[in-house]
């Protein structure tokens, strides 16, 4: 009887060991990854841009996403001041979406009324697929009208076309219910864009 009651014991000490040493791991870890991925979209505001500096261009404080902007996936955005005329040179519109996996992050620019520039921050879709056609979007996108749903489905459809012939894969749960609806927003939004008084 005795023996039969410490294995129960032992198992239930070994999972409380584990579970403790995870949460620790993750404690420590948690930091990082968000400090890596801070870094990464401060970067991205210029690369988006297709910017090497920000000389001669004045950068917005981050403007917090709010109505159908938000709703859409759209978290944040920066605008970009030309200095010399004073005019919106472009905005740089972060996200974070779900597609088959959710926290699919993501910086999109846009100068113009084009796209400039789409830089993945971080994703959760496996590689092969969905990381795959996430990682591709800056191919797909740049110079692309961002404020035409139909420029921007057809950009998709004739890179996938193009770019992933064979693959029997449905790109639906990545694009057609967050990041397109994501990147419209954002188009439709630039076009809003003025420089404050």
């Amino acid at each position: 009887m005795r023996k039969e009651i410490k294995f129960p014991i032992f198992l239930g000490s070994v999972c409380l060991i584990a579970s403790a040493a995870l949460a620790g791991v993750n404690a420590l870890t948690a930091p990082v990854i968000a400090q890596r991925e801070e870094d990464a979209r401060n970067r991205g505001y210029l690369e988006a841009l297709g910017l090497t500096s920000g000389a001669g261009y004045t950068m917005s404080e981050l403007q917090v996403a709010e109505g159908d902007l938000a709703t859409s996936g759209i978290t944040g955005y920066v605008y970009f001041v030309e200095d010399a005329s004073n005019t919106i040179f472009g905005a740089v519109y972060n996200g974070e979406v779900s597609g088959w996996e959710s926290g699919i992050k993501f910086q999109i620019g846009i100068a113009d009324g084009l796209f400039t520039g789409y830089i993945n921050i971080s994703n959760n879709e496996t590689p092969t697929i969905g990381g795959q056609f996430i990682t591709s979007l800056d191919a797909m996108l740049t110079g692309v009208d961002a404020g035409d749903s139909l420029a921007i489905n057809d950009a998709i459809n004739t890179y996938i076309t193009a770019n992933f012939a064979g693959v029997t894969a449905n790109f639906a749960g990545v694009t057609r219910g967050g990041i397109t609806s994501a990147l419209l927003a954002a188009g439709v939004h630039f076009d809003t864009l003025e420089v404050p008084a």
